[in-house]
């Protein structure tokens, strides 16, 4: 738990300051539009953040309910799982910290926050962006992989039935051998 929480604190950080340094790019470099009726775009950002973390939470749901299928169970001795636990849970993170950017818009917050540190509103917006942007490329990947372990399971499962028909059939044909023995013999007498 230890470790899951410091790498993903890490992660925070790192997604942070990569939205600062794009935040002070944009702010720089162009004059980023700021959406007219601010109050009504983040009430927008707030549906998009929670449908996705909603996606999330339901991929999370499908790959614990997979999670007792043999195939996941192999896998479960692999970092594969863990990983993709790991991706989901961090999607849902990022789309919190937005959804938590966006009340910051509506509330208020953000005039006394400009004045304090002294910074333009653009910039704010770009950093609350940028972790919008990264929990929908986390939440990219977890369905990736999703569809990856998906296809993993059902391949396994075509393999185990291509050898079942296999077998079946060798048996079928070991049956019409022992039939007609038995006629030839039954014949014979």
């Amino acid at each position: 738990m230890k470790k899951t929480l410091g790498r993903l604190i890490i992660e925070l950080l790192i997604a942070s300051i990569f939205s600062v340094i794009i935040g002070t790019i944009v702010d720089k470099c162009t004059n980023i539009t700021i959406p007219d009726d601010m109050r009504g775009f983040q009430f927008n950002i707030i549906t998009i953040t929670t449908v996705f973390a909603g996606f999330s939470f339901s991929v999370l749901g499908v790959l614990i309910s997979l999670s007792s299928t043999g195939v996941m169970e192999r896998l479960k001795e692999t970092s594969e799982l863990k990983t993709s636990c790991n991706v989901i849970t961090d999607s849902i993170v990022f789309f919190m910290i937005t959804f938590l950017g966006a009340l910051f818009f509506i509330l208020g917050f953000e005039q006394p926050f400009i004045k304090i540190f002294q910074i333009r509103k653009g910039y704010l917006f770009s950093v609350e962006m940028g972790h919008l942007l990264w929990g929908i490329i986390l939440f990219l990947r977890s369905v990736y992989r999703m569809a990856y372990m998906i296809h993993y399971i059902f391949a396994d499962s075509q393999r185990k039935a291509d050898k079942k028909l296999k077998d079946f059939n060798a048996s079928v044909k070991n049956i019409k051998k022992e039939m007609e023995n038995f006629k030839n013999n039954s014949d014979d007498m």
